[in-house]
């Protein structure tokens, strides 16, 4: 008789968007490996944003240099082109 596990809601992982090669890549706060490549940065956004939202989780960018250029939290309230407007907000800064 196997014993019933309770299925656990995954833990909020925030959502990175980092520079892969020519690429960009989105991981999970403490994955080793990449979840998505995409060929550009705002895909990569869009890909950690969804994520982000489902998890209440915040999306971190990297910026070519692999510095932080900016983070925000992926509200659930605001559209994905809500988020990107707060993110591309954010980036000027």
């Amino acid at each position: 008789m196997k014993a019933h596990r309770d299925k656990k809601r995954s833990p909020k992982k925030n959502q990175w968007v980092i520079r892969h090669g020519d690429k960009w890549g989105v991981r999970g706060e403490g994955n080793r490996r990449l979840t998505r490549i995409t060929d550009t940065q705002e895909e990569a956004i869009r890909i950690a944003t969804r994520i982000a939202q489902k998890q209440g989780a915040e999306v971190i960018v990297q910026g070519n240099t692999g510095k932080i250029h900016s983070a925000f939290y992926a509200s659930l309230e605001r559209s994905l082109d809500e988020n990107r407007d707060v993110w591309q907000e954010l980036s000027k800064h």
